[in-house]
């Protein structure tokens, strides 16, 4: 969450309501991480094949 909130939030303005949809515990996860482990990027599979909230 915390890339999302960065990226969306932070650098693109978008509100918080329209970010934090309720959606995210029905979702698909996943984190991209660099070479030491750290995450670098973050996306979420909705349950009707929906790519979401690509975020690097």
């Amino acid at each position: 969450m915390r890339i999302r909130r960065i990226v969306f939030i932070e650098e693109q303005g978008v509100s918080e309501a329209l970010e934090i949809d309720g959606r995210d515990p029905e979702c698909v996860h996943a984190l991209a991480r660099d070479g030491s482990g750290e995450v670098i990027g973050t996306a979420r599979l909705l349950p009707e094949g929906k790519i979401g909230r690509v975020a690097v």
